[in-house]
């Protein structure tokens, strides 16, 4: 499960030691929903938030909002918060990076078929918008350019065919799949054509967030 795949992650690191895996959800017990609050009372000086806010949509659906107020609760006077995510991809690109655009869409329709949700990324002015909401105060900004090759391409094509068996209609499952192998073999071709078999296209970001004491 994907506690132990953390513990396993954290034994090869060698720092299984320095701390404890906790698995849950941020929207659990706060302001009347349903579960046990996750991290209750505790509190922290540095917080890392690891791509959390584009997970949040299949975890948490519609509690972006709230997101940094329950997480702040646990930052201590003081204390920083370290963000990380991915700049949403745009809904088309120039040139070669087009296909991957078209791949993102293609794996979120087949992963809605499947009656699962995507993740659901945010630009940094959502990001910081809100955590300025929250009280925290934005120091700085990075962004870092994103290039890809057929390797992290093929990566969203197997989410996509991992979907496959969940849609029910053999007629859509069977469409879906040609279009799965069609657009593959796109990207294929235009890895081949881009120089050094890779293309940029959009950026991950990390985001640093202050709580003034």
């Amino acid at each position: 499960n994907f506690q132990r795949n953390c513990e396993v992650k954290a034994e090869e690191l060698g720092v299984n030691e320095s701390g404890e895996v906790l698995v849950g959800n941020w929207a659990a017990g706060y302001n009347g929903m349903e579960g046990e609050e996750l991290c209750k009372s505790k509190m922290f000086d540095t917080i890392l938030c690891d791509y959390l806010v584009g997970a949040v949509d299949f975890f948490a659906p519609f509690f972006q909002d709230q997101l940094f107020h329950r997480i702040n609760q646990h930052l201590k006077p003081g204390g920083v918060m370290y963000l990380t995510g991915l700049n949403p991809i745009p809904e088309k690109a120039d040139g070669f990076a087009d296909v991957f655009c078209r791949v993102t869409k293609l794996r979120d329709a087949c992963i809605l078929l499947a009656r699962s949700r995507p993740y659901r990324e945010h630009p940094t002015e959502w990001v910081v918008r809100h955590l300025e909401l929250t009280g925290l105060k934005v120091v700085d900004v990075q962004t870092f350019k994103n290039k890809y090759d057929y390797t992290k391409i093929s990566a969203q094509i197997r989410a996509a065919k991992s979907t496959l068996p969940f849609i029910s209609n053999d007629e859509l499952r069977d469409t879906m799949k040609k279009q799965i192998e069609e657009l593959d073999d796109e990207c294929k071709e235009a890895c081949e054509k881009s120089p050094g078999g890779e293309f940029e296209l959009g950026f991950d970001w990390v985001i640093t967030a202050v709580k003034e004491q």
